[in-house]
């Protein structure tokens, strides 16, 4: 996620929010580039990143460490819903999942673990790409591969990725085993993610039969689970 894009959609967790944040966790946090941004933009805050490599924690404990409020584990997003993991990794008033629910093993079980981790009032925001669904759609990720097996490793990515009915079919699947949840979908592009903050307000809140605005350039999802 390039710097821009990352400080845009933690501006829009923010927003979405709306309210005071004394404990933000990532789930999913990598080298801890987004957490540091958090940390700069949010100096009274408590952070807490988990990743479940022991390679990224290590890099971010090295760019992070000197940091007191921010706490690391070596944690996949399903380890939340353990007893003891849950203790030492404290309820967030916000939770933040970014680009990585393709790679999780169980994505309902382990969003359905980060929304089991808001304190009330709290809000989990995820943000993820949307598969291409067309040749055309596909050519602007495969553009900068250069080899067979860069070709392939791309499609792969691809492959992991969801359409916008399995985006909403998955929002359903973990608000479905939490009463007090509720939550929206925004479908979107790239160039408008980056240019602005996007408007919660402006997203209905999901019911069964609610029909979710789409076009055929967003390749960008954004879900937003807001516990009461």
């Amino acid at each position: 996620m390039t710097p821009v894009f990352a400080a845009r959609a933690v501006q829009t967790a923010l927003a979405a929010l709306g309210r005071s944040h004394r404990q933000v966790l990532e789930v999913g946090c990598g080298r801890g580039d987004t957490l540091r941004l958090v940390a700069d933009l949010l100096p009274g805050t408590e952070l807490t990143g988990i990743d479940p490599s022991h390679a990224a924690i290590a890099a971010a404990r090295e760019l992070l460490g000197h940091d007191s409020r921010i706490s690391l584990y070596r944690h996949a997003a399903e380890d939340l819903l353990d007893a003891a993991v849950a203790d030492r990794v404290s309820e967030a008033d916000l939770v933040l999942v970014h680009l990585t629910v393709g790679l999780w093993p169980d994505v309902v079980g382990g969003l359905h673990a980060c929304v089991g981790r808001l304190s009330p009032g709290g809000l989990c925001y995820v943000l993820d790409l949307l598969r291409p669904n067309t040749e055309h759609a596909a050519a602007a990720y495969l553009a900068p591969a250069l080899t067979g097996d860069e070709i392939r490793y791309v499609r792969d990515q691809m492959a992991a990725w969801y359409s916008t009915d399995e985006v909403e079919w998955l929002a359903e699947s973990v608000c479905g085993n939490h009463v007090e949840v509720r939550h929206r979908i925004g479908f979107s592009s790239f160039a408008e993610v980056a240019a602005g903050v996007t408007d919660v307000s402006s997203l209905a809140i999901c019911e069964p039969t609610t029909a979710v605005r789409h076009t055929e350039t967003d390749n960008v999802f954004q879900l937003f689970f807001e516990r009461s």
